[in-house]
């Protein structure tokens, strides 16, 4: 039974962002668009019912007349409806991260496959790719991965001090900076692997030789590469957040130990192989919005500007 909202039923259009495939790095947008059916949801309703009961895509419900703004929310104001209504919303936006997360992971091996297919190296700065994640909740607070979209609709309605417009025009400017940044910060990088060393973490480097049996990692070259975009991006996140890899990434670790038996090509490059050392990087990072929406101030700022809207 999906969860309701004024008696519409809805979905959610996550925006997603994946710098790094192999192993994972994976953002998500801290706004997005919440779609509502234009009519009231009916689960008795013979055949279903009304197409614009159950079907929440925006390109159908607008035939009915309805202005787009009336059609979406943004995410703030879905956030502050569930809090008024005593809905978790902490409980369910962290569900459905680890959804996304756990989505993409599962993907892993076909994303190598594809690849290899067009170069023998994963390694591509600058290199992105977009999703429109689609999720519905039910109302247990479960939520489920409906589509994943490689191409997400930008366009905009045009119309006046639009929230649909702000979101997508918002997203697409934090995009550019994380994924242009030409920054270094190959220093930050090695005060963080120097301070996790210090905490217990052995750490052995394939260039220095250092690597051995009492090593809880060794790092390669394309490894330091991969850690340096992942310093580069966290400073330049924006509205994103980083979902993966993330401190609470100990939640992923057997599934991902699962997931490395079907890697082709070896594992020498998995997610699963630098696993244990991001996430304790992560845990490391004092950047909020690495954490949790609560703590965002701008999805505070926007959360106080929809109710003051109601």
């Amino acid at each position: 039974n999906p969860l309701l909202i004024n008696q519409r039923k809805w979905d959610m259009r996550t925006y997603v962002l994946v710098t790094s495939v192999h192993p994972l790095r994976i953002y998500m947008y801290r706004d997005g668009l919440v779609r509502f059916a234009s009519s009231v949801y009916d689960a008795n309703a013979k055949g279903g019912g009304k197409k614009t009961s159950f079907l929440t895509n925006t390109s159908v419900n607008k035939k009915a007349g309805i202005d787009v703004e009336d059609l979406t929310w943004p995410f703030p104001k879905v956030y502050a409806y569930m809090k008024k209504v005593g809905i978790d919303a902490d409980l369910l936006w962290e569900r459905i991260e680890r959804a996304v997360v756990q989505t993409l992971m599962s993907a892993e091996p076909q994303f190598v496959r594809g690849f290899k297919k067009l170069q023998n190296d994963y390694t591509c700065v600058n290199c992105y790719q977009l999703l429109g994640v689609d999720v519905i909740v039910d109302d247990d607070l479960i939520p489920r991965v409906i589509e994943v979209n490689g191409e997400p609709s930008m366009q905009l309605s045009g119309e006046k001090d639009s929230h649909y417009d702000f979101t997508k025009k918002s997203m697409a400017h934090d995009l550019v900076a994380l994924v242009y940044s030409r920054d270094s910060f190959a220093r930050g990088l090695a005060s963080d692997l120097s301070e996790l060393e210090l905490s217990g973490y052995a750490i052995g480097y394939e260039d220095l030789g250092s690597c051995g049996e009492t090593v809880d990692v060794c790092l390669r070259k394309y490894d330091i590469e991969y850690l340096l975009e992942m310093k580069k991006e966290e400073q330049n996140m924006g509205g994103f957040r980083r979902i993966y890899p993330h401190r609470g990434g100990d939640y992923y670790t057997s599934y991902l130990s699962h997931l490395e038996s079907k890697m082709p090509y070896g594992t020498d490059r998995s997610t699963f192989r630098l696993h244990s050392l991001v996430t304790a990087l992560a845990k490391l990072s004092t950047w909020k919005s690495d954490n949790s929406f609560k703590d965002d101030a701008f999805f505070r700022g926007r959360e106080d500007q929809m109710e003051e809207e109601d």
